[in-house]
């Protein structure tokens, strides 16, 4: 038995691209690329320039073969950002999507189907195929539909807490305050990279509390919940709100720990502590999602345990790690295992208690300058750790 799925180039960009919400108007600046976008694309190159001279032969031989073999230019990395500083300010979505409309024309496409040798008699026939192609090209598809605009992640502020005492450790450079609910913050000045704060916290536990049982029907989709949104915001308000904004936070359980991380620039930082805030209280469990995602991961599993390859280097971890239940691979049984209910519940109890982790922020800030940040801003920031 095949699974054939096939898929209009143009729908999947029509799709995606309705969300930058291309309306005809003769405002040109409506439609250009958000600030905070170039800022990230700019920064990368930044990046980039500072440690070309540290790179292995091996990055530039990509740029030799498509010279000698396809008659490409070869730019330097900073040539192409002087190219990119030149016209990033006035690009527009409307340019985006006339050339991805270029690219992504159905004049030119090349089907390509895969499948054991063994199961070639039971393949469909060339004819069949494109009769199946012609149709996806006839189907309409509805255009993306925007959520309600969000102006805040929380509708309400929590009470704030108090920095009970301040401490410093010389060895490492680090400043502790120790907050009026116990938990501890070591917070260390760096400046390796100007405007950011990355942050790091973890405790102990993990998935060594839980059983077997528990284990084996979670482990697998237990990034997940990271998708269902947060607090009370779906999935797509919760990323419309966070969209262009220069911040991240992921959770993640591990054999012995469960941790928090991220960074943030200066400015975003207040929606950074509410963000915090909400992954310790407030997950969103959406059902109709996770079973969503599940359908997504099943093709991939599929074609993957149909190379041989892969299942003879299966048999081999299996044999080495017989018999510990828990080094098992993501096949479509253990993916049919996966039970939302239990996978919240464990992300719950190991987030449960906030006091329990180890809380580090590192990188540009002013200590001064952030207490007096946190303290002005309390009800929204303290909230992260003060009280929970």
């Amino acid at each position: 038995e095949h699974d054939y799925k096939f898929f209009s180039a143009k729908s999947s960009h029509d799709i995606r691209w309705a969300k930058l919400d291309l309306k005809k108007t003769g405002d040109c600046t409506k439609h250009m690329i958000p600030r905070s976008m170039s800022i990230v694309i700019i920064e990368g190159f930044e990046v980039g320039l500072t440690k070309q001279d540290t790179l292995s032969h091996k990055a530039y031989v990509g740029q030799f073969k498509n010279h000698f073999l396809q008659g490409k230019n070869i730019a330097s990395l900073q040539q192409r950002f002087t190219i990119i500083q030149s016209f990033i300010d006035d690009l527009t979505t409307v340019d985006l999507q006339a050339r991805l409309n270029q690219w992504m024309a159905l004049d030119d496409v090349m089907i390509s189907v895969n499948a054991p040798e063994n199961d070639s008699k039971t393949l469909l026939a060339k004819a069949e195929i494109l009769a199946i192609w012609e149709h996806t090209k006839t189907q309409q598809t509805q255009a993306y539909v925007p959520p309600a605009e969000v102006s805040k992640l929380m509708a309400k502020m929590p009470t704030p807490g108090s920095i009970l005492n301040k401490s410093y450790i010389q060895k490492w450079d680090t400043h502790v305050w120790t907050l009026s609910n116990g938990i501890k913050i070591h917070l260390k000045k760096t400046d390796f990279k100007d405007n950011e704060i990355r942050f790091w916290a973890l405790s102990p536990g993990g998935y060594s509390l839980v059983t077997d049982e528990q284990y084996l029907s979670s482990f697998a989709m237990m990034t997940s919940l990271s998708s269902m949104g947060l607090g009370e915001l779906d999935t797509e308000q919760y990323n419309s709100y966070s969209r262009d904004k220069r911040f991240s936070l992921s959770t993640s359980i591990t054999g012995y720990n469960e941790q928090v991380y991220g960074s943030s620039t200066q400015e975003e930082l207040e929606d950074f502590m509410q963000t915090l805030h909400l992954r310790f209280t407030a997950p969103r469990k959406d059902q109709e999602r996770f079973d969503w995602i599940k359908g997504l991961w099943r093709p991939k599993i599929e074609i993957r345990f149909n190379n041989p390859q892969t299942l003879f280097y299966s048999k081999i971890r299996k044999a080495l790690n017989n018999p510990d239940k828990r080094e098992t691979e993501v096949d479509l049984p253990v993916l049919d295992r996966q039970n939302l209910d239990t996978i919240f519940d464990i992300r719950k109890r190991s987030f449960a208690n906030a006091s329990d982790f180890n809380y580090v922020f590192v990188g540009d800030m002013d200590l001064v300058e952030m207490e007096t940040y946190w303290m002005k801003n309390k009800q929204v920031l303290t909230k992260l750790l003060l009280e929970l």
